[in-house]
Formats: C-alpha cells, structure tokens, sequence
C-alpha cells in the first residue's frame, strides 16, 4: 500500500516538473541557438578574410605577405607589415595595410569589392610609374584603392588615392587628376 502510494507520488510529481524541464530545454536551447549564430558570425567574417586575402594573391598574381589580424563582426582585417610585389608596377615593403571587402557583391555577381587604405607604407615603383613619381622608393604618407575584382582578375578600379612628399596621385571613377610635386631645397 505504501508502496503504490509511493508510485503515484512520484509519478505526480514527475508529470508536474516535465514541462518546466521541457520549458527550461526549450529556453536553454534559444539561448545556444543564439549564442551559435554569435559565433558562426565571429568566425565567418575572420575565415572569409582569410579567402579574401587569398583571393586579392590570385587576382594580382603575387604572394601577399604580413601578419593577419582580422576585425571581428566587420568584413575587414588588417596586414601588420605587409610586403609584395605586384607583376614589377609596385612593391610594398613595410607598413599596414587595412583591407575591407563586400561579400555581398560577390552573392550579387558583381564580383569582390575590396577597398585598400594605409599610411606610412613604403613603397619602390617600377616602370612608369617610378618616372611619373620621379623616385623608385617612395614613403607613401596616405593611400587608399577602391578595386572590384572578377574571375581572379582586376576588374574595375574605381578609385586609387596615393600621397606622399614626392607626389600626390588621385584617381576616381574614370577621371584622373595627377600632380607631381618635387621638393625644392633650400
């Protein structure tokens, strides 16, 4: 007797605690459910940096080398000294490089845009460019691009900004504008 008293007792009690265990396992699971979104999107933008810088190495043919810090919940990262050389136009030898991107003109089909901004970056010219600058080695003071790339190649370039004590360059969407100042001694 006491025995079945017993059984219905806790068969009571446990009909009563199953929907505040069934409310507390749905609360619970909201909360991971978010606390996993948080995560896969801290993660995402880091890895889609990563593919990103991969793709910038493929588009201009060079190895882009530097210390890679990504920007959490942002599609940026930055390149903490960063050094390449780009098909003989251009070599960076130190300074930082902030790269951000737009990973939804890529799911738009309008290929990887990618703005390029840094200061104090040391920079040797080839080519023409050199002439135009008048110098091969040239401390860039500010620079920024704006670049869309398709099919692991440049596509457009609509805007490159470069400033340093040697020259100022300023390019945007289809209409140059170039001065070159040389310094005079006194």
């Amino acid at each position: 007797m006491k025995l079945l008293s017993h059984l219905k007792s806790l068969h009571l009690r446990r009909s009563q605690e199953l929907p505040n265990k069934f409310l507390f396992r749905l609360r619970r699971s909201g909360v991971a459910t978010l606390v996993s979104i948080v995560i896969a999107g801290a993660l995402l933008l880091p890895l889609s940096g990563l593919w990103v810088r991969g793709a910038l190495e493929r588009s201009i043919d060079a190895e882009i080398g530097g210390r890679f810090v990504p920007t959490l919940f942002q599609p940026s990262f930055s390149l903490q000294d960063v050094h390449f050389d780009w098909d003989g136009k251009v070599k960076l030898s130190s300074g930082q490089l902030n790269v951000r991107y737009d990973l939804i003109s890529i799911f738009l089909g309008k290929g990887l845009r990618v703005r390029l901004s840094g200061q104090n970056l040391v920079a040797t010219l080839h080519g023409e460019w050199a002439t135009v600058a008048a110098a091969e080695q040239v401390p860039l003071t500010h620079f920024f691009a704006e670049l869309i790339f398709r099919n692991n190649q440049l596509g457009e370039i609509l805007a490159v900004e470069a400033e340093s004590p040697v020259f100022e360059f300023h390019f945007r969407e289809s209409t140059a504008v170039e001065r070159v100042h040389k310094e005079i001694p006194i």
